[in-house]
């Protein structure tokens, strides 16, 4: 049982999939991403590419603003609920279609890095930008998934909330989760930059640091 999550700004839907999170070696695994339809999709493996089970949005996510998204993911109960198999858009519980095939799977193996926009060696890149990328190794409420929304990952955010691996991704490849920590490699032309930011835009474009805007 985990939860990731990220704020997403995508400039195109992917042809095929666009990977937001993802720690899949090809058989094994998860992911969470973007399919062609703009959809919130994540998806875990148990020992084969056919053995897998996933949910999905029925909305899809608008093309060039920020927005957040978040997914619970558990295999063994398997059903949609705020406590079991749920996913958020913009801190909102959002209806989702569930689907399996193969093994029919209660469980998934974990394989593969730790990859953020990528999975399986830098396959299937997602075309946008992210932020305040993170995993965790535990359910976490609906209610906190809206604070780790709000208020950006800080320390005692990651703590409290079983948080293994988060990113802000603000000119920093560096998890911030400094106790047991999965730093980053860019790969393929990424960068971290501080040009774009979830928090504080402004209407002509640029960040403010001291300004934020509710929706």
């Amino acid at each position: 049982d985990f939860v990731a999550g990220a704020w997403v700004k995508l400039s195109a839907y992917p042809t095929g999939a666009g990977m937001i999170i993802s720690r899949y070696n090809g058989t094994s695994g998860w992911q969470m991403f973007v399919d062609p339809s703009g959809r919130l999709q994540m998806s875990a493996f148990n020992g084969g590419a056919g053995n897998y089970r996933f949910m999905t949005t029925y909305q899809s996510i608008p093309l060039n603003r920020w927005v957040h998204v978040a997914a619970q993911f558990d295999m063994s109960a398997y059903t949609t609920t705020t406590t079991t198999m749920y996913m958020m858009l913009d801190g909102v519980d959002v209806p989702v279609l569930l689907g399996t095939a193969g093994t029919n799977p209660t469980v998934l193996v974990q394989a593969g890095n730790l990859e953020i926009g990528a999975n399986n060696g830098g396959l299937l890149p997602i075309t946008g930008k992210l932020a305040q990328v993170f995993v965790s190794s535990a359910k976490i409420t609906q209610a906190n998934v809206r604070l780790l929304m709000s208020q950006g990952l800080t320390p005692a955010l990651i703590t409290s909330n079983n948080i293994i691996s988060a990113y802000s991704l603000d000119n920093s490849l560096t998890d911030l989760n400094t106790t047991s920590a999965n730093n980053l490699t860019a790969n393929g032309g990424v960068l971290a930059t501080t040009a774009d930011s979830p928090f504080g835009g402004q209407a002509d474009g640029t960040i403010s640091t001291t300004v934020d805007y509710g929706l």
